[in-house]
């Protein structure tokens, strides 16, 4: 079903006449993959979409207008009305309403339906799936770059400007970009990148939003040979990652990945760790629809993505996957990165390892 479809579809369920849209990623979503933002720190946007069974509006202020016109409303079932810029927008939607509204965020008196919009997008179109596809390669190819050719002595700073940069020429937004050098890798599990200089290891983090579609991940650089036991930490936590993965299954409820995770955790004698950073969770149009928890109630699904990423005491391994219906595709997986290839239950998982460089190194 197409987005139209699905709120129409979702306004029966809730019994509602209507369906206010606010948020950036809804948007994004019910558009195409079309943006209703100016500032970058707000879920919502400024323009609103008002569905009812019959019509669709886009509802702006003037000074929006022209470009929302020219450069996102496309649809020409969408009508575009405005109030002037010094009129309460919220107060002007509302005249539109008539009967029980619902919404993506309860405001102007709704009925907040976003955990139900969250369901019904959570199961992606094949044009969404391909799109997916792209911004996974896009963002793990920019990024490796990144690791390839960044050099001790740089700062988190400056390496995280490099991802930034390219991010931009691609017209992806880097909504979350963490970096680490050295010790901040295993003093924080959230490190916003600062001028701390590289000497040995680098840890870059992303999350990346393109088109309102979002991809996660995680690379290692280290300069040098590693020592054995580190080895070993790292195929054990890929290992864990690929099972996680072999887990996420159509029908398969989310609680009971994450249990299984768990006991995965504890079998290789790591039981405590799985409680110092969350595992991940559902994706799409938000970072994470939902971080998972052992109280998530919901069951994976075809066509929905997923980014899982374990982790243990300065080490992570993090990539966005889609459950298919002839199995997992990872979206942010490319040939030009070392892996790790792990066996569960007879099918190879080719995860991301740690890129090794000389100290040497040059560009």
């Amino acid at each position: 079903m197409s987005p139209k479809e699905k709120i129409h579809s979702l306004m029966q369920e809730e019994n509602l006449d209507g369906l206010l849209l606010v948020r950036r990623d809804c948007f994004s979503w019910f558009t195409g993959g079309r943006y209703n933002h100016v500032l970058q720190t707000t879920e919502v946007g400024i323009a609103y979409l008002y569905v009812t069974k019959h019509s669709i509006k886009c509802i702006t202020t003037m000074n929006e207008k022209p470009r929302l016109e020219a450069e996102e409303i496309f649809n020409k079932e969408i009508e575009i009305v405005a109030c002037p810029w010094f009129e309460d927008l919220d107060t002007f939607t509302a005249s539109f309403f008539e009967g029980r509204v619902g919404s993506d965020d309860g405001r102007a008196g709704t009925v907040n339906v976003f955990k139900q919009i969250q369901q019904v997008r959570a199961s992606l179109s094949e044009d969404e799936m391909n799109s997916y596809y792209s911004l996974g390669q896009d963002t793990a190819t920019l990024v490796e770059h990144v690791c390839l050719t960044c050099e001790p002595g740089m700062s988190e700073n400056k390496i995280a400007s490099l991802v930034a940069s390219k991010c931009i020429s691609k017209g992806i937004n880097p909504v979350c970009l963490l970096v680490a050098a050295d010790e901040r890798i295993e003093q924080y599990k959230h490190p916003i990148p600062t001028e701390n200089k590289l000497k040995q290891v680098l840890m870059i983090v992303i999350g990346a939003e393109r088109h309102g579609l979002n991809v996660s991940l995680t690379r290692f650089v280290h300069f040098g040979e590693i020592s054995q036991a580190k080895r070993d930490r790292i195929n054990t936590l890929a290992s864990i990652h690929a099972e996680m993965i072999a887990e996420t299954r159509v029908g398969v409820p989310y609680k009971e990945i994450l249990a299984k995770a768990i006991s995965f955790y504890e079998r290789e004698g790591y039981g405590y760790d799985w409680r110092l950073h969350h595992q991940g969770g559902t994706t799409g149009y938000a970072c994470r629809e939902e971080i998972v928890t052992l109280k998530t109630e919901g069951n994976v699904i075809k066509n929905q993505a997923f980014a899982w990423n374990p982790s243990f005491v300065g080490i992570k391994s993090e990539e966005t996957i889609l459950v298919k219906e002839n199995g997992i595709q990872l979206l942010t997986r490319t040939d030009n990165w070392p892996i790790i290839e792990c066996n569960v239950n007879g099918k190879v998982y080719k995860m991301a390892d740690i890129l090794i460089r000389q100290k040497n190194a040059t560009k």
